[in-house]
């Protein structure tokens, strides 16, 4: 992934410094690993850097198996990694979803132990959180101060919760982490549809549209 001061989304060709890459996973096509950088990192470095859980191969999940995680936006682009990645750490991952019907099965299937529409987070919740990672914004995030508890952190005040909003960077050992759980398949990743580049402003459509489908639009170059 290049760094966001070099454009370069549609070039044929574009200049990669060796911290920002890593291998392509062999089982993954090109489409799909495509998707992997931008989102996943954004979910790795939320957990693993700023949240500071220790990274699954060092615990293999069990000591955070006590901590309670709410995952926001959680069928989306970042959201589909972050309850991948906290389950695979061990965490009690809760999803939190616009709607259970369309989204439940799915969110289950990447690891959530639990699927909850935002309407259904109220008072009854209060505190119930070691962790809250908010990718929505917004009244959704106004509404996260009141679940999370006390001792822990909140990514994105309440007096003694670490609270931070951040912007994902290039690290190619990070990348490198991801793409070894991909390519032994506990790390999915979904392509929601695919363009040519002569379809660009259709693909950029389909992106900003609420069409249904998970995962990234990709356009092959």
């Amino acid at each position: 992934m290049t760094h966001a001061d070099r454009g370069s989304t549609w070039a044929e060709y574009t200049i990669v410094h060796e911290h920002e890459a890593t291998l392509k996973p062999e089982n993954l096509t090109w489409e799909e690993a495509a998707c992997l950088p931008l989102s996943g990192l954004t979910a790795f470095e939320a957990l693993f850097e700023h949240a500071g859980l220790p990274f699954p191969d060092a615990v293999g999940g069990e000591e955070m198996a006590g901590n309670r995680v709410l995952i926001t936006g959680s069928s989306g682009g970042v959201g589909i990694y972050l309850v991948q990645l906290a389950a695979i750490a061990g965490l009690h991952v809760v999803a939190a979803s616009s709607s259970t019907e369309r989204n439940g099965e799915f969110l289950r299937g990447l690891g959530a132990d639990v699927v909850v529409e935002y309407s259904a987070l109220g008072e009854n919740v209060e505190g119930s959180f070691d962790l809250i990672v908010d990718t929505v914004g917004g009244e959704i995030l106004r509404r996260c101060w009141s679940w999370i508890s006390r001792k822990c952190g909140f990514c994105k005040g309440k007096e003694d919760v670490k609270a931070l909003f951040f912007i994902v960077r290039s690290d190619a050992e990070d990348l490198g982490k991801l793409a070894t759980l991909a390519d032994l398949g506990r790390l999915k990743l979904f392509v929601r549809q695919k363009f040519e580049l002569s379809q660009a402003q259709e693909a950029y459509e389909q992106a900003s549209s609420k069409a249904s489908g998970y995962g990234k639009v990709v356009i092959r170059i």
